[in-house]
């Protein structure tokens, strides 16, 4: 029996939100700097320059998000796999054969589920965009795994969670061991 967790609407739309507020605020800096001087900073070259890195950062973070933000579902786990849409550097199909651990993890306060492969650069490796490419080698390098699943937009809590993984896991190793 497939398991579908969906994304949860309203956190998406606060996350889309606070992006482009960012985006804004970095315009608005960037393009009036003369707006912004004030007794503290009267250099608008300075002004300018966090704007530009805030428009920069915010917007490259936005549209990089945007497949996130159309989509309805985050995860599906399957007998076989687990097909993974639930953020920007989300890699699709993971077979569980391939899976060596699941665990939670805290990232500055934010809850994860950290699936942990036996091969990690063969899914790396078939990522064609050689930016995400790049996160994830760095996320791998960094996490121990280049699969991190925030639980920040889905709509499911972490323990939920981390034992569905588990129990199709372990049901998974069952039928292909015996």
């Amino acid at each position: 029996m497939d398991i579908t967790i969906y994304f949860n609407a309203k956190r998406k739309f606060f996350l889309a939100a606070g992006q482009l507020v960012f985006v804004t605020i970095g315009g608005r800096l960037f393009l009036h700097p003369e707006l912004m001087t004030s007794g503290l900073h009267r250099n608008e070259t300075i002004i300018r320059g966090i704007g530009a890195i805030s428009l920069l950062y915010f917007g490259f973070i936005f549209l990089f998000s945007l497949k996130m933000y159309i989509k309805r579902v985050g995860l599906i786990i399957t007998q076989t796999e687990l097909i993974d849409n639930s953020n920007s550097l989300s890699v699709g199909s993971i077979p569980w054969s391939n899976v060596a651990d699941i665990c939670q993890i805290q990232v500055e306060a934010v809850a994860m589920i950290k699936i942990s492969l036996i091969n990690a650069d063969l899914i790396i490796d078939r990522e064609d965009n050689y930016i995400k490419k790049l996160l994830l080698k760095r996320q791998n390098k960094r996490l121990g795994s280049p699969i991190i699943i925030p639980m920040v937009a889905l709509n499911s809590y972490v323990d939920t969670l981390e034992r569905q993984l588990k129990e199709q896991w372990e049901m998974y190793k069952q039928t292909s061991s015996g």
